[in-house]
């Protein structure tokens, strides 16, 4: 069987992914001890906000054109992106940040979030034509590039 999925969805959450990521890295920004954990959240937080403002271009794209945004896909592949879109918004992320939090727990907590990221985008590129799946490529190798950040901080601090 197959449903009908509108790729619009998760477009939408990919631009409230990216503003929560803003939201998120200018909070742990503010809770870091370490100058150097401050700098990357914080050029992290502004990396974030142009990811947020390319994926909210292509959302106001696909809004005001007449491309086919619906699709038939497998009930279980689309039961998993509505999974994505329900837990959009990366909201966990924020719940998670302690009173207190090491500047190490809060690299780690940056890697989880951009691990979920990268899980949706990589959904998104396999959706979406290939109009856009050049602009989805590089926003993964930009989130990418945020993962292998976070872990050479994590190394730098140590445990």
């Amino acid at each position: 069987m197959s449903k009908t999925f509108d790729i619009k969805a998760l477009v939408r959450v990919a631009v409230l992914d990216e503003r929560s990521g803003v939201e998120l890295y200018k909070k742990l920004s503010k809770k870091a001890r370490n100058a150097m954990v401050q700098d990357v959240f914080s050029s992290l937080a502004a990396q974030e906000i142009l990811h947020e403002e390319r994926f909210q271009g292509m959302l106001d794209e696909l809004e005001s054109t007449e491309e086919q945004t619906l699709g038939q896909y497998p009930d279980e592949y689309v039961d998993y992106l509505e999974l994505l879109i329900s837990e959009g918004g990366i909201s966990e992320a924020h719940k998670n940040i302690s009173e207190n939090p090491t500047d190490y727990s809060m690299i780690e907590l940056a890697m989880k979030f951009e691990r979920n990221q990268l899980s949706l985008q990589r959904d998104m590129g396999t959706v979406l034509g290939e109009r856009h799946h050049a602009l989805i490529d590089e926003i993964i190798k930009e989130e990418m590039g945020h993962l292998v950040t976070l872990s050479e901080l994590k190394k730098k601090l140590g445990t």
